[in-house]
C-alpha cells in the first residue's frame, strides 16, 4: 500500500494537543518527539533561555491524509 509520511510540529503545546486528537480520531498510529533548544546566557543571572518544539511523525494511506489534511488546515488558521 502506497503511504505517505505526514511531520507536523509546532512550539505551542495546546496546537500539538489539537494536532495529536487529530490523529487519534482519525485511528492513525504516530510517534511523537520533543526537541528542547537551549540558547546561551541571555538572561539576567545568567539564565539559559530554553524552547521546546513537538513533532509528530506518521505514514499515512492517501485516504487518511484525505481526513486530516483538511483539519490540520484549520488549526494553521487559528494558531497562525
Amino acid at each position: 500500500m502506497n503511504k505517505t509520511k505526514l511531520v507536523y510540529g509546532s512550539y505551542k503545546l495546546k496546537e500539538m494537543d489539537e494536532i495529536i486528537e487529530i490523529f487519534e480520531e482519525s485511528g492513525v498510529e504516530y510517534e511523537l518527539y520533543k526537541h528542547v533548544h537551549t540558547h546561551g546566557a541571555n538572561k539576567p543571572s545568567n539564565e539559559k533561555d530554553s524552547w521546546t518544539f513537538y513533532q509528530l511523525e506518521s505514514d499515512v494511506t492517501p485516504e487518511e491524509e484525505s481526513v486530516i489534511r483538511p483539519k490540520r488546515d484549520l488549526l494553521k488558521k487559528r494558531y497562525s
